[in-house]
């Protein structure tokens, strides 16, 4: 199965540091880092869509206009269940 970019989304390599997604305004300004390294393929996916990431269907489709600027929110935003996720997820790190 072939994964298309994310529009907005732009991965960079860094040799030695942790993998971490950082979030910036469109003035380029840090928003927030948010740590990577402990999830899986598929959790990051689902963290990029609800921040409201734009998935392409090709890497030359077109992206509507209402995700032009996207994502226009961070992790503080986040919906109720994405919130829920997060707490749930703490909370078996300190049982580990």
């Amino acid at each position: 199965m072939m994964s298309f970019p994310s529009h907005n989304l732009e991965m960079k390599h860094l040799p030695g540091a942790d993998p971490e997604l950082v979030l910036i305004s469109p003035q380029y300004e840090e928003l927030e880092r948010i740590p990577l390294s402990e999830m899986k393929r598929h959790e990051i996916n689902q963290l990029l869509q609800d921040l409201g990431f734009y998935k392409k269907e090709s890497p030359d489709a077109p992206v509507p206009p209402e995700f032009q600027m996207a994502p226009a929110k961070t992790i503080k935003e986040e919906t109720p269940e994405v919130e829920e996720k997060k707490v749930k997820e703490e909370d078996t790190k300190e049982e580990l």
